[in-house]
């Protein structure tokens, strides 16, 4: 069973870079050149410079985590830190490589579980926030346009499936009899404590975080800032390409974008992203081309930032 397992894990980012390459094959590499070669680097720049606030905010998010649950850590090393995990977020599915950042909470003498526990605290704000966006999204979307219905259903299956899992992972008694048949048979013996003390102080802490309401606002308003600024860099992004797309239109259609992103069947959103992009923009009546371009120069732009975390 783990050796399917770890074929099938290995297997699933393929599936993204197939689908990239079909893509490419169908719009045309000279189209998509077209519309790159003729980036306005003013626009590009600022998309670039809103970088520095995004990271800013997620740090400072990260460290009312850790604050809330009784750690001091300062704001350049939480800024230092989630760049690097950022680096090799992206070379994971799912960004799992995020959760590398709990690693440098050792110096501060945050234990391996706390430290782990509060990364995965921080993410569920930041996949609860966007859900909760993406549904409104699909919301306002399908009044505002003639969505077929099979895009309507793959589009709230996946923001559902998003939130089924995180109202299921904030259920301890329920999670711990679904991961217990496997935890004994694919975990080897000298991680299995260590993953107990995870999974004993999350809980605790999400129980803790719970009762503090104004912690829960704090940190749902600093989650939504950053998604909001990292959303008005990507428009830059749009606007360097020369789209004509409204921001509040280019709003609607992020949340599920990212949502996409964050599935475990590419790596960095490569074809994943550019499919979602040729569906929305469609509505627009927006050429595939632009598309497909606008997606690639926004995997250029994550690798910028990807590249500041690989030097550090």
């Amino acid at each position: 069973m783990t050796k399917t397992r770890s074929i099938v894990s290995k297997a699933l980012p393929i599936f993204g870079v197939l689908l990239f390459a079909y893509i490419l094959y169908r719009v045309g590499l000279g189209n998509i050149w077209g519309n790159i070669r003729v980036l306005n680097l003013k626009y590009f720049s600022i998309a670039v410079a809103l970088l520095i606030p995004t990271i800013l905010i997620k740090a400072f998010k990260w460290n009312r985590v850790l604050a809330a649950m009784g750690f001091k850590y300062p704001l350049g090393e939480s800024s230092k830190s989630l760049t690097i995990s950022y680096f090799i977020g992206s070379l994971t599915p799912a960004r799992l490589g995020d959760f590398t950042r709990a690693l440098y909470l050792k110096k501060y003498k945050v234990s391996l579980s706390k430290a782990f526990s509060s990364v995965l605290i921080d993410r569920l704000f930041d996949v609860g926030i966007l859900v909760l966006m993406a549904v409104f999204s699909v919301i306002t979307l399908v009044q505002r346009f003639s969505l077929a219905f099979s895009s309507i259903l793959l589009v709230l299956f996946i923001a559902v499936s998003f939130g089924a899992i995180l109202l299921l992972v904030l259920r301890k008694k329920l999670m711990r009899k679904l991961l217990k048949p496997f935890f004994y048979m694919l975990i080897p013996e000298k991680f299995q404590k260590q993953l107990i003390n995870i999974f004993d102080d999350f809980y605790t802490s999400i129980a803790e975080f719970s009762q503090n309401l104004s912690v829960m606002f704090s940190l749902s308003f600093l989650t939504l800032i950053s998604w909001i600024i990292s959303f008005i860099s990507t428009y830059f992004i749009a606007l360097s390409l020369g789209i004509e797309i409204k921001f509040f239109i280019l709003l609607l259609m992020l949340p599920f974008s990212t949502l996409v992103e964050m599935l475990p069947i590419s790596f960095s959103g490569v074809g994943t992203r550019d499919a979602v992009f040729i569906l929305m923009f469609s509505l627009l009546a927006i050429p595939a081309a632009k598309a497909v371009s606008f997606s690639l120069m926004i995997l250029i732009f994550n690798y910028i930032l990807c590249l500041v975390g690989a030097l550090l």
